[in-house]
C-alpha cells in the first residue's frame, strides 16, 4: 500500500469524509463547495449507522464513505485511529483502486496528532499476514490523504514519514510474531535481527552456545538443553546522546515453548512459536530510535531459545546457578520465561543500565486477570507511571499491578536461594518478584 499526502482530490476514487456529532468535520475543506452533487443531508441521516456507504455521485465518479467519530465523547487519536482502520478494513466495489482521506477536525486534537494517527489507524488496520497462503488478500493499492490548502504540504509529509517509520516497525514485530516456529528458530531470529538493523547506526552482537557458556548465561542454556537448535542472545546498542540515561529493554524470546518436561498440552498448540513477542517489541523498538534519530541511549537484550522436550531437557529439581552466584530450584519448567529473563537482568545491570523495561508473554495469570487487551505493569512507581502515560498517548492500555512482598515467601526454596514457581493465583506477581530477587533488589 502506497500513501500520499495530495491538495487535490483524486478522480475515480473512494472518498472518506468524517462526521462528528452529525456533521461532516474535514479540516479546511467546505464539503458542499468540493463535492456539487453532494446531498449533506443524506450524509447525516446514517450518522449513527456507524460506517455509511452514500454511493456514487457524478463530478468525479467518486464513492463516497462517512467515517464516524464517536459522538458525544471527547474523541481521542486512539478514536480516529479505529475509525480509519475500520475503513481500510472494508470491502469496496473493486471499481476503485485508491482511496481519499479527508481528514477530520476535532476540537482539543493538533492537525500534526491527527494526520499520524491517521496514517497509523490506515497502516496497522490493514495489515495481514498471508505469506504462506496460496491465495492473498486484496487490498486498495493507494491511499490519498487530502489536505486541502489548509496543512502545509512539506509538514505533513514528514509526519506521513515518521508515521511509516512507526508503523513497519509495528508491523515487522507482527510479522515475526506470526511466523511460524519451523521458518524463526533462534538461528533464523538472530540472522533477521543482523539483517533489519544492517547499515543502521546500532550495534549488534549475537551470543552462540559458545559465548553463552563462557559468560555463564546459565538459564538461556538450561531452557535450550532440550532442542536440537542451539539459543542464542542478541545485544543491541543505540547510543546517541551523551546526557541522557541509559535504558535496557529486555524482550523474552521463546521462539517454541512447549512447557519442556512440563509439557503444554491441548487441542492447538500453535500459539506456543508466540513466545516470542517481546523480543519483537524491543527489536521494532529501537528500529524506530534508530530511524528516527531519536536522542538515546537504549540496550536491547533478546534471549532466543526453544523450550522442547527431550532426553536432555532441564528438568523439575534441578538447580541454575547464576552469574552473580545466585541460585534457583526449578519446580516447573513451564516457568521458564523468568529463568531466561534473570540472564539478561543481570547483564543489564553489569551494563549500568540506569533502567531496565522487561517486556513478555511472561505468564497466563496476567490475561487470565486483565485480558488480551491490557498489559500488566509491575516495578518502580514513577516508571511504572512513565509508561502507563505513554501508553494512554499511543492508545495502548496498561494497568499497574503490586509488588506485594509477602508473595515471596511462596517461592522459598529447601535446595536453593529461591524456587522458580510459587502460588498460581498471583503467578504474575511472583514472577516479577523472581526476577527482582535475582537482580538483588527488596521490594519495602
Amino acid at each position: 500500500m502506497n500513501i500520499e499526502v495530495t491538495n487535490e482530490l483524486a478522480k475515480k476514487s473512494i472518498v472518506v469524509i468524517p462526521m462528528f456529532n452529525g456533521l461532516p468535520a474535514a479540516h479546511g475543506v467546505e464539503i458542499s463547495k468540493v463535492f456539487d452533487n453532494l446531498d449533506i443531508s443524506r450524509l447525516c441521516e446514517g450518522n449513527n449507522k456507524g460506517l455509511n456507504y452514500y454511493g456514487c455521485f457524478d463530478k468525479n465518479d467518486s464513492y463516497i464513505v462517512v467515517a464516524n467519530m464517536p459522538d458525544n465523547k471527547e474523541v481521542t487519536y486512539e478514536d480516529i485511529r479505529k475509525t480509519y482502520a475500520d475503513i481500510i478494513r472494508q470491502k469496496f466495489p473493486e471499481y476503485y483502486d485508491n482511496i481519499s482521506i479527508i481528514l477530520p477536525k476535532i476540537d482539543g486534537l493538533t492537525e500534526d496528532g491527527i494526520i499520524s494517527a491517521v496514517v497509523e489507524g490506515i497502516r496497522l488496520g490493514s495489515y495481514t499476514y498471508d505469506k504462506y497462503k496460496s491465495s492473498k488478500n486484496e487490498s486498495i493499492g493507494h491511499v490519498f490523504i487530502y489536505i486541502g490548502n489548509c496543512v502545509c504540504k512539506d509538514k505533513a509529509s514528514s509526519l506521513l514519514k515518521r508515521s511509516n517509520i512507526i508503523c513497519d516497525a509495528v508491523n515487522l514485530a507482527r510479522d515475526l510474531v506470526n511466523e511460524p516456529a519451523n521458518k524463526l528458530t533462534p538461528e533464523i531470529f538472530a540472522s533477521r535481527i543482523l539483517d533489519e538493523m544492517l547499515g543502521s547506526s546500532v550495534q549488534v552482537e549475537i551470543l552462540d552456545k559458545t559465548e553463552l557458556e563462557n559468560r555463564k548465561i546459565n538459564g538461556v542454556l538450561a531452557v535450550g538443553k532440550g532442542s536440537i537448535r542451539p539459543p542464542k542472545l542478541a545485544i543491541l546498542k543505540y547510543f546517541s546522546s551523551n546526557s541522557s540515561p541509559t535504558i535496557a529493554l529486555i524482550g523474552k524470546g521463546l521462539t517454541n515453548d512447549m512447557g519442556g518436561v512440563n509439557i503444554k498440552t491441548g487441542r492447538n498448540l500453535s500459539g506456543t512459536r508466540n513466545d516470542m513477542g517481546g523480543a519483537a517489541a524491543v527489536l521494532g523498538a529501537i528500529r524506530i530510535l534508530s530511524q528516527l534519530e531519536i536522542k538515546a541511549n537504549v540496550i536491547g537484550i533478546m534471549p532466543m531459545v526453544e523450550n522442547i522436550c527431550d532426553g536432555g531437557s532441564y528438568k523439575p529439581g534441578e538447580i541454575i546457578e547464576y552469574a552473580n552466584g545466585i541460585t534457583v530450584e526449578v519446580q516447573n519448567t513451564d516457568a521458564e520465561g523468568r529463568l531466561v529473563l534473570a540472564d539478561c537482568i543481570i547483564m543489564a545491570r553489569d551494563m549500568n543500565a540506569d533502567m531496565i523495561i522487561d517486556i513478555a508473554t511472561l505468564t497466563g495469570s496476567c490475561s487470565r486477570a486483565l485480558g488480551s487487551k491490557i498489559a500488566g505493569v509491575l516495578g518502580t512507581d514513577s516508571l511504572v507511571q512513565d509508561i502507563i502515560q505513554a501508553g494512554l498517548e499511543c492508545g495502548e492500555m496498561f494497568w499497574k499491578m503490586p509488588l506485594y512482598n509477602e508473595y515471596r515467601k511462596a517461592l522459598d526454596s529447601d535446595i536453593a536461594d529461591i524456587a522458580n514457581i510459587g502460588d498460581s493465583e498471583p503467578g504474575v506477581i511472583t514472577a516479577a518478584l523472581l526476577n527482582l530477587h535475582i537482580r538483588c533488589i527488596e521490594i519495602p
